[in-house]
């Protein structure tokens, strides 16, 4: 179970839509604290954007168009990052997990505190009471439904891969149906409990400045990073509220960054097990994947990072997830098809789901994806930043940066049928997309028993001997030969 998922509403709440992503797990926490927020030159805001607006932090330039040199304290803080995610990662699953239940529970810690102290300052009541009145013309708004269908992949991660990998490390007879419910519950749970933590103290500082709660709100990295710093440096023993606060953030991002990590290392093993064999290859490559990583995101660390996070941010994990995830939902529901589906969960369960499950991943799931993905192709948002408005130039790079995941998809399609049609013509192009469309001989659970507890021996005709995945070994560091 991807324990680190239920918790990221939380980094989402409180970054918006800020990407907490492979190459810059660590750049929002660094390159996010520009952001300005419009209110009263005098109010308590100012100190805090009189040293935000400094050389200081960012140094930012006036556009995209001037990236800037590299911020040394960026990059250095960038590493660090990498650095914690290696150490974590080195010894395989098992210390990552441990590594994973400190970054996913600590946050909860941190949230109560915060709620206590939050619910007793003035004005929070009003801060609370804005955040739980629903506002219903919204619902009208195709962009509300675009962020909210977003916030759901970035919070519950269907689509990235992590549930998979990390879930394939469980016991076969895991009860995954249990799983995916309590998760599913507990990330609506923390979102809420995390906006009440959030809007308690914006209330508080509204009562300050003697302003609205909507006024003082404020979406994006200002929300996290200027306007609820600015309010807990009026609170008695300001530093402790400070550090729990930012110490959360930074778990949480961790957090993320080692699942998806994970992902990565787990994924190119599995394609690649007969030449990445646990042990010293598999570390190396995961020194490679963090390299790659950390260069990447040093563009995050110039003085222009920000402009470039604000661009991924809009446009490699919205289009693409939406896509990825109706691709999914097809592909599960009407290619492998649901029978099989639900019968493989009984496999594990010894039960079977109700078949209520199967209008969903048929209809219900796939028929909402697609229309949240054509109003936002409808509706596009270009990409700003505070008052600056992206060149159009811009945008078309974020367009292709969507697109670089989206087309893997057909592309690998096509790849393979070329290759199968290559091997073998007889069929034609129908009957060779038919035999790519149903799983292989050697589909199903990896051990033998397992398969034979199938119902009706699916799996039966498989090899006897099946090869353990090599990233499901332990990647022992004192293994080396």
């Amino acid at each position: 179970m991807d324990t680190h998922s239920i918790l990221t509403p939380v980094c989402v709440l409180l970054n918006s839509k800020v990407l907490l992503d492979t190459h810059s797990i660590l750049t929002p926490v660094c390159v996010s604290l520009k952001s300005k927020v419009v209110l009263d030159t005098h109010s308590i805001l100012t100190p805090v954007c009189v040293l935000l607006n400094s050389n200081v932090v960012l140094d930012i330039t006036p556009g995209i168009d001037s990236i800037g040199h590299i911020k040394w304290e960026l990059a250095l803080c960038l590493l660090l990052a990498w650095i914690i995610v290696g150490v974590c990662l080195a010894r395989g699953i098992k210390s990552s997990g441990k590594a994973v239940y400190f970054t996913a529970f600590f946050p909860y810690l941190v949230l109560l505190i915060l709620l206590v102290r939050g619910v007793t300052l003035d004005g929070s009541t009003n801060g609370m009471i804005y955040y739980l009145t629903p506002k219903w013309d919204q619902l009208l708004n195709p962009a509300v439904w675009k962020d909210a269908a977003v916030q759901i992949f970035f919070s519950l991660s269907p689509g990235w891969g992590g549930l998979i990998t990390l879930a394939s490390y469980n016991k076969f007879h895991n009860n995954c149906y249990f799983d995916a419910v309590v998760v599913s519950i507990l990330d609506c749970v923390t979102s809420v409990f995390a906006g009440l933590v959030i809007f308690s103290i914006i209330g508080y500082m509204a009562e300050e400045l003697h302003q609205s709660v909507d006024t003082v709100a404020s979406d994006g990295p200002g929300l996290a990073f200027v306007v609820y710093p600015a309010a807990v440096a009026k609170l008695p023993i300001s530093q402790l509220w400070a550090v729990l606060f930012f110490a959360m953030l930074i778990t949480l991002g961790l957090g993320t960054q080692i699942a998806t990590v994970t992902t990565v290392h787990t994924t190119l093993i599995d394609q690649f097990s007969n030449l990445i064999k646990p042990g010293r290859r598999s570390f190396l490559l995961l020194v490679a994947i963090s390299c790659v990583g950390y260069l990447c995101g040093l563009s995050f660390c110039t003085q222009g990072g920000m402009y470039v996070v604000q661009l991924f941010d809009n446009y490699a994990a919205t289009y693409s997830l939406l896509a990825t995830g109706l691709t999914e939902c097809v592909a599960l529901a009407w290619v492998y098809g649901c029978d099989r589906f639900l019968s493989d969960i009984e496999t594990m369960l010894g039960r079977r789901p109700h078949k209520l499950w199967t209008i969903s991943w048929r209809f219900v799931a796939p028929i909402a994806l697609f229309i949240i993905l054509i109003f936002t192709l409808v509706h596009p948002d270009r990409t700003r930043y505070e008052d600056y408005m992206f060149p159009a130039w811009a945008d078309g790079i974020g367009v292709c940066i969507s697109l670089a995941s989206i087309l893997a998809i057909p592309g690998v399609a096509i790849y393979k049928v070329i290759k199968a049609m290559c091997f073998d013509n007889s069929g034609g192009l129908q009957k060779t997309m038919q035999k790519l469309s149903r799983p292989t001989a050697d589909w199903g659970p990896r051990k033998k028993e397992h398969r034979m507890l199938v119902k009706g021996n699916h799996y039966m005709d498989a090899p006897a001997e099946v090869v353990t995945l090599s990233s499901h070994q332990p990647m022992m560091l004192n293994d080396y030969k």
